[in-house]
Order: C-alpha cells, then structure tokens, then sequence
C-alpha cells in the first residue's frame, strides 16, 4: 500500500501533464543496474518508508508509477507519501527536523545539504543499494562534477533527482525584427547589451512596454545563478575560502556595476515590469530573454505554453565577456535519507530502485523534464531525441556548484539585500554595496 496526503487534481490540470503521461510513467519497468558491479540487492517484503518531495506534478507521476512497481516487487512494503508546496518546502522541513517528524528520505536541493549534515540530520549514501563497496564507485556512474553539490566535506550525501543549469532563451520574432541571426545569437555580455538598447521599447509616456530581460529579482537563489555568471566569467569564486570570492575585488565590482546599469543607465530592463496577464513576458512577448533551466523537457514546454522550440524560440550559450571567461551555474536535487530513518538500508535501496538506469532515467527525463546524467544518458530512447540536450551538455561543461556552505541561505538572502540597493533610484555606490556584502557574509560565516 501507498498514501498520498495531497490530491493532484488541480495540479495537473494547472501544468497540462494528462492521462497519457501518467500512463507512460506507470508503464515503465525497472531494469538491471547500468555500470558493472554486482546487482543491488533486494528490498526485503514488509519494510515501511516514508518519502516527501516538493509539490512538481512530473516528479509526483515518476514517483506514483514507482511505488506502484516497487510493492508489486515486495508485497506488503508501505509507502508514505507527501508533496510539498515549493514555496513552503524547506520551512516545513526545519519544522519536521525541530519536531523530530521528518520521513526517512527526502529529495532536497543540494544547497540546502551543508546545513543538513553540520546537523547531523543525514546519513552518508550506501554504496551498497547499488551493489558497490565505496562512495566513488556511485560518483563514477555520472558524468564529471555532476556530483559535486551531494557531496560535503568529503563524503557523499545524495543521489541524483536531477542536475540543472539556467541558460538564455530568446524570442526568434523580435530577432528577426532586429535583424540578428537566431543561429548567431549575442555572445559577449557587451554585444548582448548593445543589442537590448535596440530592443526595447517605451510608449508615448515613456513606460516600457517591452524589456531586453529579467533578472528574477526576488528569488535568492535564482539571483545567484542569473547574475552569478557575470561574476565568475570575471575571475570571481563561489569558493568562499578564496579570496576571489570577496566583492571587493575587480570582478565584484564590475559584475556588480554591470548589474546597476542594466537597470539605471541602460535601461533594459525593470524590476517592476510586470505581464498583464498570467501568460509571463517571455510568453506574452514582452520581452526578448528569459532564463529557463535545462533539459527541463516538460517543464519547459508547460511553461512556454504552445511556443516551438526553434520556431518560435531558441537557446543559447551563456554570455560570456569579451576578456573573460564563459561560466555559468548549476543546481542538482538529490535523494537524501535522514539520519532518523529506521531502516536505511532499505531507504537507500528503494532510492536505487527510483533511479535505476536506463529506465527510470529515461521516465525521469521523459514525464517530469529531470535529468540524472548517469554515463550514457544522452544515448538511451527518448532522452537523445530531447532537442536540447547537446546544449545542455555544453552549458554544464563550463558550468559551477552555487556555494557549498552549511549557510547558503543566508548569504543567498544577504545578496539579494545589498544589490536591492542597486536597485534603487538613484543606486547605492557599487564599492559600498560589496563592502557591506563582503562583511556580512564574514559575519554570517563566523556565527
């Protein structure tokens, strides 16, 4: 038996996902172990787990269809369900692990891992749910660095729900009107912004009807992987044990003024620019660039509605400056078991039987849009058919963990504080707001 304390109804009307995504999910079968090695081990009948993840309808399907499979396998196993709300997820986690209520596993997004593990809430992963005997055989199955946000300090915490990177997508249209080439799209942040001042536009009374971008200002973690880039292609660290990581550099400063000018001195784009209806600019064509995460297959197509990939919009590498380099950010969610769990063994072995390649990872990439880029993924049926994986692959090759610190959070929320104040008209000095980040975060760090 399994439970579920949510209905999904209106979730799935919301994000389009029917009947035959639901059916295509429970019709996959779980096959051998991909990587050599002996097989997993059986789940032994009647274990009892509980499973909790953020409110995605894909992730939820997946994870129906694999429960279902999973009992089919050992009769009488329990499993408990429950599906959070995004917005409220990490909160009722801190609130569960105060209360000493959290489920056995968890799928967490790696930023929240540090903090986790300096409270000894998780438990190293076990090798041995896959049939291996050390945390580096597990790291060996994925492509390079895929699993640097699960580890900590050495060891590893979690296995892939899906590895993520923000890049460029624009609108093929309003190329055409400008007369840029969609297959020769803006490298360079500075060609990027001498395009935007052609792009936008103003009615008679001089409100933007139409901005270059957004900077999704408001959400912590998004501002650091959008305005990250522009920092690290100019020798910045997220390594907060490096000094290139300090503000009070010559690539803070700069990434910081670039950040200030997009709004105040060139004027392509608004904090305060809003769509008139629930479509969002990019959709509503108020707007050339959006940022979308990748490969994000379902996700993406949600959410641009019916728009066609290069038909009606393309992708493109992140910018990267003239003298600099090309960098950008990525993001993994990983399945986790706590430390509370009462039998962990099995907590990782159904963690294995979630994740199992080639199947489960192509009904992961297929229904929910996350990918788990084990050795080979981009062969397997339907994920090499994902038109945008290549780039996917490119963007990730040149592509960081966000900061590895049991208080990301609150540096995430520090950042978005200070560069609130290069919102402002007239902005703060850029050199005052990196000194008081740069302090801040010692503080933060010291506390």
């Amino acid at each position: 038996m399994f439970a579920r304390r949510i209905s999904r109804r209106e979730m799935l009307k919301l994000m389009g996902v029917g009947a035959a995504g639901a059916a295509l999910a429970a019709c996959a079968v779980p096959a051998a172990p991909a990587g050599g090695g002996a097989a997993p081990a059986a789940a032994p009948a009647g274990i009892k787990l509980s499973y909790w993840g953020h409110g995605y309808v894909g992730r939820e399907t997946v994870v129906d269809a694999v429960v279902k499979d999973f009992i089919a396998e050992n009769p009488g196993a329990e499993i408990t369900l429950d599906s959070i709300p995004f917005a409220d997820f990490e909160t009722k986690l801190a609130t569960a692990f105060a209360a000493n209520t959290q489920p056995d596993i968890l799928s967490v997004g790696d930023w929240t891992i540090p903090a986790y593990v300096e409270k000894n809430l998780l438990v190293p992963l076990d090798p041995a749910a896959w049939g291996k005997t050390s945390e580096q055989e597990i790291i060996d199955l994925f492509e390079p660095n895929t699993m640097e946000g699960l580890r900590y300090k050495g060891r590893l915490y979690g296995y892939p729900m899906e590895v993520s990177v923000h890049t460029p997508a624009f609108k093929i249209d309003h190329f055409v009107e400008l007369g840029i080439d969609p297959q020769a799209p803006p490298d360079t942040y500075e060609s990027w912004v001498e395009w935007g001042l052609k792009a936008i536009r103003f009615d008679d009374q001089g409100h933007m009807t139409r901005q270059w971008f957004e900077w999704y200002y408001g959400n912590p973690s998004y501002l650091f992987q959008i305005w990250g880039p522009t920092f690290l292609g100019l020798g910045g660290s997220f390594d907060l044990e490096k000094p290139e990581s300090k503000l009070e550099s010559d690539a803070g400063i700069k990434a910081l003024q670039f950040f200030a000018d997009t709004i105040h001195k060139w004027k392509i784009t608004d904090p305060g620019f809003e769509s008139p209806d629930q479509r969002g600019n990019f959709v509503a064509g108020r707007e050339t660039y959006a940022w979308h995460n990748l490969p994000g297959s379902r996700w993406i197509s949600t959410n641009f509605e019916k728009m066609v990939y290069g038909v009606d919009w393309g992708l493109q590498p992140m910018f990267k400056w003239a003298d600099g380099e090309r960098r950008n950010v990525y993001y993994s969610w990983g399945f986790v078991v706590t430390a509370k769990a009462a039998d962990k063994a099995n907590a990782w072995k159904f963690i294995e039987f979630m994740t199992r390649a080639p199947e489960r990872t192509i009904q992961w990439a297929d229904v929910a849009g996350l990918i788990q880029p084990r050795k080979g993924w981009t062969t397997f049926d339907k994920i090499k058919d994902i038109p945008f994986v290549e780039h996917f692959n490119k963007e990730f090759a040149h592509s960081v963990t966000m900061p590895l610190t049991p208080k990301y959070n609150e540096i995430a929320k520090e950042l978005e504080k200070q560069m609130g104040r290069l919102i402002a008209a007239p902005p703060d000095p850029v050199e005052a707001v990196a000194a008081d980040f740069d302090k801040a975060v010692a503080d933060i760090l010291a506390s």
